[in-house]
């Protein structure tokens, strides 16, 4: 994670994704986790024009077209000031060592709150040995990490800080860094200044990363023929139909599931073992899941990353090994490289040239119309927060 010439936060483009990014609001009432949608919200009837697919929001939790209401762990959104404060101190180098990095500079906003390049690397140069995924939707994620080895936010974020090839921040010097700019916040927020009020700010914030109502969103779940080009179209039907893909990265609608359905996260939030990563003998030198299920028929496993936004978050795979969203569909095509534990249902698939064009054009469809937007600089150049409370 070498230095940036600037922050991410500053510099335009991803200044105008985080723009895009609407922030929760108030402390609500008990939202719980509602999936599917009520069938008074489920948006079904085709608008008449782009500005009619603006996000919902009940009690201040954002509903974007095709995905549902986030859970929380206290059954409540995050308050307006958590979300403030987190976003500052995802942005704080002062929580590394050697306070060059932040939690941006591997999320970094302009890629898709991801790694542009293969490997992170850490204080003092140190290279990692996996790229860091998206934070977008993060709400949704079961598991946090490649191997499923943090079980909410809040502990993938402290991980990240006080990992000696990340951060590198010693647990214990977590309150003293935060102490003089932060101190008082944390306290009328939480209590107290801590590793664990640090980590909920951080969370609080990232749960907000919420990117839905793609230009296929549009397509599938308001009816909006228009939404999409007649190659993503096909590359649809290529998805749920000769590539399996839909098998580990679900999501539901009248095309895909025998019950229909108006959501998908696109992902399993389960481990599969796809090939990637091993050389022409079966070896790898990363354990994937078997890290943390201690079971050898994980060995090389990784969890299902989300399909929605992928187009902004290359390189591909726990390694960052694949350039391309056609490198990714080559991969899949050809059926992984053989292993011990290659999934049974990763085998060639046969595709012709035509169909790997019409899947990728799919998978380009699945990018957040206001995180487009962003990039190409038609997004509001600020973050809108709700009320400061």
């Amino acid at each position: 994670m070498a230095d940036r010439a600037t922050s991410s936060w500053s510099s335009g483009t991803g200044l105008a994704l985080m723009a895009a990014l609407v922030s929760l609001g108030c402390r609500a009432a008990d939202m719980g986790a509602r999936d599917p949608l009520p069938s008074s919200v489920r948006p079904l009837a085709a608008p008449s024009k782009a500005a009619d697919h603006a996000p919902e929001a009940r009690n201040g939790v954002p509903l974007e077209l095709g995905l549902f209401w986030p859970s929380f762990p206290d059954g409540f959104a995050p308050r307006d000031r958590e979300v403030a404060l987190g976003r500052e101190l995802f942005s704080e180098r002062a929580l590394s060592a050697d306070r060059s990095l932040s939690c941006e500079t591997c999320h970094d906003p302009s890629h898709g709150f991801a790694d542009p390049r293969p490997q992170s690397i850490g204080v003092h140069g140190q290279p990692g040995k996996r790229n860091s995924p998206t934070l977008l939707n993060a709400a949704y994620f079961d598991t946090l990490g490649w191997s499923g080895e943090h079980s909410s936010i809040e502990a993938q974020s402290l991980a990240a800080i006080t990992n000696p090839l990340e951060m590198g921040v010693e647990r214990s010097e977590i309150a003293a860094r935060l102490e003089p700019l932060y101190g008082d916040r944390l306290r009328e927020l939480y209590g107290d200044v801590s590793p664990e009020s640090a980590g909920r700010a951080l969370a609080a914030f990232q749960r907000t990363l919420v990117a839905g109502d793609s230009p296929f969103d549009r397509y599938i779940y308001a009816n909006d023929s228009n939404a999409v080009s007649e190659v993503a179209k096909r590359g649809f039907e290529v998805f749920i139909g000769e590539a399996r893909c839909i098998q580990c990265h679900f999501m539901r609608s009248e095309a895909s599931h025998p019950f229909g359905g108006s959501t998908g996260t696109f992902t399993d939030n389960r481990f599969h073992n796809i090939g990637v990563g091993f050389d022409e003998h079966g070896n790898t030198t990363d354990e994937g899941r078997r890290e943390v299920s201690k079971e050898e028929l994980e060995r090389g496993a990784f969890k299902t990353p989300t399909l929605r936004n992928v187009a902004l978050t290359a390189p591909y795979m726990h390694d960052g090994s694949l350039a391309t969203l056609l490198d990714v569909v080559q991969h899949y095509d050809k059926g992984g490289v053989p292993n011990p534990n290659l999934d049974p249902d990763v085998k060639p698939l046969r595709l012709t040239d035509v169909q790997k064009a019409e899947l990728v054009a799919f998978l380009e469809s699945l990018t957040s119309v206001k995180l487009a937007n962003a990039a190409s600089g038609t997004a509001p150049p600020k973050l809108v927060l709700g009320n400061m409370h």
